[in-house]
């Protein structure tokens, strides 16, 4: 797969506070969802987040990204603007990681694993 041609840029869902996952709604909404990309940048940030216990910086998740995906044999290379997507990704996290410690956002996370269940709270 080449991810470069053919792909378009689109903005990320804003981070729920309540549940530190994407609005649903907005998910649905976007032109371009993460599911249709094959990069799925929030469960991936998740995995690491929970793996390392900390927020990545760009180069760690894109390194996690690249391992994840690349290297597993999902896909050949990474997406085009995966840095871009990365950065973008830390920056709306970032907020939630200065304001609460890494064993309540892992518990957040947890708690939250269900769609349902998030939809029920965004509500």
């Amino acid at each position: 797969m080449n991810w470069k041609y053919g792909m378009e840029d689109f903005e990320h869902p804003k981070i729920c506070p309540k549940t530190l996952r994407p609005f649903h709604k907005e998910k649905n909404e976007n032109l371009i969802e993460e599911e249709r990309l094959s990069l799925k940048e929030y469960k991936y940030f998740e995995a690491f987040v929970f793996k390392y216990e900390k927020l990545p910086t760009i180069d760690e998740l894109i390194l996690f990204y690249y391992n994840r995906i690349v290297e597993s044999g999902k896909c050949k290379t990474l997406p085009f603007m995966v840095a871009k997507w990365a950065k973008e990704l830390i920056e709306d996290y970032q907020p939630h990681f200065n304001s609460s410690n890494i064993k309540k956002i892992k518990t957040v996370f947890n708690e939250f694993r269900e769609v349902e269940k998030r939809k029920k709270v965004e509500s």
